[in-house]
């Protein structure tokens, strides 16, 4: 990412996004997600954390390409832009008392909560709790818990 010819080519392909084309999306997110994940994984250094991040900073790139404008930056700049405060947000989120990964298994088989009950309780994403919940038994299999 950086030249002009390549932020020529990315505008085209966000136009054509911002039409619902999958095939210019496909290229987008190609030509894209290394820098995405890079500075995803900078801003949040958890595993789970970086790949919802890029998880929803692209889903927000399939639903938001229409509103981009060539004459508020590039689009690599819309991209980071995006990625920074979608990182911000989701810090903010939890900046509140982290439950243990022993509460969330607790609450998911013992209590019969939902993801989205827990999400809703906890005030993140049901993505976020899923990610987590993922990466709990993962640690569990592992005997890492």
């Amino acid at each position: 990412m950086g030249s002009v010819e390549s932020s020529t080519k990315l505008g085209a392909l966000l136009r054509r996004v911002g039409q619902g084309d999958r095939a210019a999306f496909t290229e987008f997110y190609a030509a894209t997600a290394p820098c995405a994940c890079g500075l995803a994984e900078h801003l949040l250094p958890d595993p789970v954390a970086h790949r919802t991040l890029v998880e929803r900073a692209y889903l927000e790139v399939w639903e938001r390409a229409s509103e981009y404008k060539p004459s508020s930056g590039s689009p690599e700049t819309w991209l980071i832009n995006l990625l920074h405060r979608l990182a911000v947000r989701e810090l903010r989120e939890h900046d509140d008392a982290r439950p243990t990964q022993t509460d969330l298994l607790r609450m998911i088989y013992f209590d019969g909560l939902t993801y989205r009950d827990i999400a809703k309780r906890l005030g993140v994403s049901t993505e976020t709790i899923r990610g987590r919940i993922r990466e709990n038994l993962g640690l569990l299999r592992a005997g890492r818990v």
